[in-house]
């Protein structure tokens, strides 16, 4: 089914701006996804209606698409049933993707040979107990990179050279993104890395002579401090928004607890289960945290009797069938979704009058931070928080600054203070100070 390109421009006219350049696929309740030039980034939830079209302006042409006449707008109809995740469609898996390179290997790119290596890499890492987190990010680095050497007629490793990749890296550093924001040097270094790990594999594969990335240079990555760091009253204030007079506020007291009490990640609090929850003796044991490690951290002891209300009173009322063990619940008894617990502890920071960036994680500063400045050792820190490297964990001296500043008002001699004079000597002259 083809309509012309003046009926789509009004059909679509004033969902997220809709210019010609834009791929547009639009659910009938107003769900919406956008690509730009190079990303796609997804605007709605779940599609829960029947109906997708799909809309490319006349002189945008995506490549392996397979749009003939350019003049005419590919309308695409197709039956959603109503139990498949977002995503798991091929039309909608196509364009939710986050970058071209998804939308290069669903389509022109993945007759590209250069995607069975991939897929090699990808096996032998999970052979080798490379964890789920790392597979996904590798595979979404080739993904992209294989596109872009799709473009440029690059279908084997051994067509990759130095300069090929350091052009790649320099594509990476002059790209923008929709916003006209460019890409951080954590996200060029999250997209070269893995090619590192790939040659490195193929060379030892015998699939190259020799490993083109081995003098690859990384951007270097800038040391940032936290962009806030909650004060004490700060946190009291986000602990005591919850409505303890309903079940989701008490569960929701009890993980703003748990957080900031052990200093958790968001992912970790998310997979946290009942076996690794020991009130009474304090503790949690954190499962395969950040970098595959296990560990042990402390509980305090209100964190330990809210989650011990909860426990007991909550979570019983929460499950609605089988029960996975999983600690924490939403109300209709699954586990969290770490975007779906982000937006929950940002709502409680935000109904604290705080406008400052992030959500769980802030606890997680606040926590390091509060317990450097009343004299923990920052090796027991560094413990806690499941830091490999111990500069990581530095960072926190550079944000608590009590201690300085304490030494600062006593030693600089700028400083102000109460001077004690006879009523007949003069004041200061003006200009002079104190």
């Amino acid at each position: 089914m083809y309509l012309d390109r003046l009926s789509l421009v009004q059909m679509l006219q004033g969902i997220r701006g809709c210019e010609d350049g834009d791929a547009l696929i639009r659910m009938q309740n107003e769900q919406v996804f956008i690509a730009g030039d190079d990303e796609v980034s997804l605007g709605g939830e779940r599609a829960s209606e029947h109906v997708v079209i799909v809309w490319i302006a006349a002189h945008r042409r995506v490549k392996g698409l397979g749009f003939d006449d350019l003049s005419q707008a590919l309308v695409v109809l197709h039956e959603l049933s109503g139990g498949e995740a977002r995503g798991e469609h091929p039309v909608s898996k196509l364009v939710a993707s986050d970058d071209l390179g998804e939308l290069g290997q669903e389509s022109g790119a993945g007759t590209n040979p250069l995607n069975a290596y991939a897929q090699s890499f990808l096996e032998w890492s999970a052979v080798h107990g490379r964890s789920p987190q790392t597979i996904e990010t590798r595979s979404r680095a080739l993904k992209r990179f294989i596109a872009w050497c799709d473009e440029r007629d690059l279908v084997h490793p051994k067509d990759v050279t130095l300069p090929i990749l350091e052009r790649y890296q320099r594509y990476l550093y002059h790209y923008r993104k929709p916003n006209g924001a460019p890409l951080t040097f954590g996200s060029q270094q999250t997209m070269l890395a893995p090619l590192k790990g790939f040659f490195r594999w193929a060379a030892r594969e015998r699939h190259l002579l020799y490993n083109p990335a081995s003098e690859l240079l990384l951007p270097r990555l800038p040391r940032r401090l936290p962009h806030h760091i909650l004060t004490v009253a700060d946190i009291e204030s986000i602990l005591n928004q919850p409505d303890l007079g309903t079940p989701s506020g008490v569960r929701d007291r009890a993980m703003l607890e748990t957080l900031y009490s052990s200093g958790i990640r968001r992912m970790e609090l998310v997979h946290l289960c009942l076996y690794d929850v020991d009130t009474r003796g304090g503790s949690l044991t954190v499962r395969a945290g950040k970098g595959g490690r296990d560990r042990v951290v402390p509980l305090g002891e209100r964190a330990a009797a809210w989650l011990d209300r909860y426990l007991e009173e909550v979570r019983p009322m929460l499950i609605t069938g089988h029960d996975e063990g999983v600690c924490f619940l939403t109300d209709f008894g699954e586990r969290f979704e770490k975007n779906r617990l982000g937006d929950l502890v940002k709502r409680y920071v935000e109904g604290a009058g705080l406008k400052v960036i992030g959500s769980c994680h802030l606890f997680r500063h606040a926590m390091a931070t509060h317990m450097l400045e009343n004299g923990a050792d920052i090796r027991y820190i560094q413990a806690i928080l499941g830091h490999n490297d111990l500069d990581t964990t530095a960072i926190y001296t550079q944000v608590s600054i009590h201690k300085l500043k304490a030494v600062h008002a006593n030693t600089h001699p700028a400083r102000l203070h109460r001077l004690t004079r006879s009523p007949d000597e003069p004041p200061h002259p003006p200009g002079r100070g104190l």
